[in-house]
């Protein structure tokens, strides 16, 4: 009889789960009555507990604490976080796994069947078969306490029961091993993202921009911060909250691109680029008087911009621009590629006459974009 582990694990329903960790942690923020209680102690203890799954937030002690013996001697140890439907795993079966192994305390695992290879397929589960050698020992030993299909579990195994007390140096250690299934890695994954993204909106809420940092610093050992929307905006709050304000306006840039409607994003990003233009000429003058010595030299006023473009160009672009100052909600509207210099400089002089319009740049050359912004004032 076969038995397939791993290949049709039940999801998590992650909507409701995630629902209703999140509302706890906001109801927590803000039903919180004491004047000397810290804001965020609920929320951080409670975030703690919902991550004790991971392998970083969890000693292996106090995991093994959870435990059930598979061996009189210790050396495997079983946390069934979701039994099969199924009998036991005979010792004559077949089996796929999804898997991912990880050292005490350690952020990344140092193997997982992601990254393995079978065939010219990758990251597709490990097909083993029970009782031939194909299997680690204490690998073995755990699965025959499980029932298949469809289960989860983590096993904590000792190096005499996988690759000897001596390991294979240098990438493997002769170090206890947690084995987690790698589906309900990532579910833990995806709920430790939320997490972190909901601690640094109540982070902003209450002016903590060095601990967005941190949040943040955690999300992209996660997953790639760049793709994730809602991380990239709040990054760009605490950079702005900082000073930081290039590196504000790149990390606002990269969350529109992502959310190109998100009126938020594109608002913020419009008044951050505006307050930057506004500082720099502000920075000239001062440095102007600064170096004049006292001396009342007049600071000359802004050179009118001088370009080239067709009269059916610049009429369509002040039409455009006339268009998009009238309208009472955010817009955006894409120019086409190829805009030569001289038509560029005249899009920013026309948009300099509209109240809450901006002109935004991505890019270098023919791939040059540029957009022109209707902020909402």
């Amino acid at each position: 009889m076969k038995n397939r582990i791993g290949a049709d694990k039940l999801k998590l329903k992650k909507s409701d789960k995630n629902h209703q960790i999140l509302s706890y942690l906001v109801i927590s923020l803000f039903n919180d009555s004491s004047d000397d209680a810290d804001p965020l102690k609920s929320v951080e203890k409670q975030a703690e507990n919902m991550l004790l799954a991971s392998p970083e937030y969890q000693s292996f002690e106090q995991l093994a604490a959870k435990m059930k013996d598979c061996l009189s001697n210790g050396s495997v140890k079983i946390l069934i976080l979701e039994e099969g439907d199924g009998p036991l795993v005979s010792p004559d079966s077949q089996v796929l796994l999804h898997y991912a192994a990880y050292y005490e305390r350690s952020e990344v695992p140092f193997d997982t069947s992601l990254t393995s290879t079978t065939g010219t397929t990758v990251g597709l589960p490990c097909r083993y078969r029970m009782g031939v050698g194909e299997i680690l020992t204490g690998l073995e030993v755990g699965l025959l306490n499980v029932k298949g299909p469809k289960a989860r579990f983590h096993l904590l195994l000792q190096p005499d029961v996988t690759w000897g007390n001596l390991g294979v140096l240098p990438r493997i250690q002769p170090k206890p091993v947690l084995f987690v299934t790698e589906e309900e890695l990532k579910e833990v994954n995806d709920l430790k993202v939320a997490i972190f993204v909901n601690l640094a909106t109540c982070y902003h809420k209450i002016n903590r921009p060095k601990n967005i940092l941190g949040v943040c610093k955690h999300i992209n050992r996660i997953i790639d911060i760049n793709t994730h929307c809602k991380a990239l905006f709040y990054y760009g709050r605490a950079q702005e909250s900082l000073g930081k304000l290039e590196e504000a306006i790149s990390s606002y840039k990269k969350a529109l691109k992502l959310e190109p409607k998100n009126k938020e994003i594109g608002n913020t990003l419009a008044d951050l680029d505006a307050r930057l233009k506004k500082a720099k000429v502000d920075e000239k003058a001062m440095w102007r008087k600064a170096l004049s010595k006292n001396a009342e030299i007049p600071i000359p006023e802004e050179k009118k911009l001088s370009y080239v473009v067709d009269e059916d160009f610049r009429n369509g672009v002040f039409d455009m621009c006339q268009d998009l100052a009238g309208r009472k909600e955010y817009a955006k509207f894409d120019l086409p590629p190829g805009l030569t210099k001289d038509e560029v400089v005249c899009i920013k002089d026309l948009t300099s006459e509209f109240k809450g319009l901006t002109v935004l740049e991505d890019g270098e050359g023919k791939r040059k974009k540029v957009s022109i912004v209707k902020q909402v004032l």
